[in-house]
């Protein structure tokens, strides 16, 4: 499931169709967004930079409190934090 994805700080990617007779002529994402067959969801890594853990120990050691700012999942993110220290 999406939440236990983001709990492993995985990016989820559904995958969908539709089975259309002809395109329309008026394409548009509100209608060909509905009705799809869902066919499955797959988790993939987006590692953090090489650099960003030892950014925040040292960050920590001069006595700085890192904050992290993203448009992550809170599962994802707190998840991503963990592996930074």
């Amino acid at each position: 499931n999406n939440s236990g994805m983001a709990q492993q700080a995985l990016r989820g990617l559904a995958g969908a169709y539709k089975i259309i007779d002809e395109i329309p002529e008026n394409l548009t994402s509100e209608n060909l967004e509905n009705d799809l067959i869902f066919t499955g969801m797959s988790g993939m890594i987006d590692p953090e930079r090489p650099e960003a853990a030892e950014a925040v120990r040292v960050a920590k050691e001069a006595g700085i409190r890192p904050i992290m700012i993203t448009g992550d999942h809170q599962d994802t993110a707190e998840a991503i934090a963990k592996r930074l220290g």
